[in-house]
């Protein structure tokens, strides 16, 4: 598990919420990313506002709620 690729993001001081950000490397696709941080491809997609699994290389991916 690759745990120690992702950042921790304040969205919003005001109520302190943040996001777990995944930039997208060489050969990795929705599937293995959600394998990655324990969520679904469906999440990804929403958190995301993804129409399909489309995904580039360098892309930044919200995969995950932080708490």
């Amino acid at each position: 598990k690759m745990k120690d690729k992702y950042e921790v993001v304040k969205t919003n001081p005001i109520d302190k919420e943040t996001v777990l950000r995944h930039t997208v490397r060489d050969g990795e696709t929705l599937y293995s990313i959600s394998r990655q941080y324990d969520v679904s491809v469906a999440d990804i997609k929403k958190w995301n506002k993804l129409q399909d699994n489309h995904i580039q290389i360098g892309q930044t991916l919200v995969v995950g709620e932080g708490k």
